[in-house]
């Protein structure tokens, strides 16, 4: 299917440098993965060290809230 003739081992070198610009698709797939990694790392460092205070706040309040139920009598 247009491939050069296979040597012994491998491709040739005309082969090789063929296909140093077909393979775009997996350099934007890298690209993307690489992207969608380090903004979920900056989201984490967000919350995690930045926004910890209001989370922490957040927490207390839920975890410390008491209500007074009345019975029907």
């Amino acid at each position: 299917m247009g491939y050069i003739k296979r040597k012994k081992y491998g491709y040739s070198k005309k082969e090789i440098s063929g296909n140093k610009f077909s393979n775009w698709r997996l350099y934007l797939l890298i690209f993307f993965i690489f992207f969608l990694a380090s903004a979920i790392i900056l989201k984490l460092y967000f919350i995690q060290i930045v926004a910890f205070d209001k989370y922490k706040a957040l927490a207390e309040i839920q975890h410390k809230s008491f209500f007074e139920l009345q019975p029907k009598r």
